[in-house]
């Protein structure tokens, strides 16, 4: 199955991503990432980023719902 971006409808694509990529994006935000990202197993980094990314995305599908 051929991977999905963001803009893919749904959130299929979140659960595509593997704990390496979960990762990158945890690198992006957390300041500095190297004591955080050694603090906790790579499975659950990505476990918890999937949650967060499902979590974001269902929100703002709500929000256009929103009258």
């Amino acid at each position: 199955m051929a991977l999905q971006g963001p803009d893919a409808a749904g959130t299929d694509w979140i659960e595509e991503l593997s704990d390496e990529q979960c990762m990158e994006i945890f690198w992006l935000y957390v300041d500095p990432p190297e004591p955080f990202l050694q603090a906790y197993p790579p499975e659950l980094l990505g476990q918890a980023m999937r949650f967060a990314l499902k979590a974001v995305a269902t929100s703002l599908s709500g929000a256009g719902n929103a009258g």
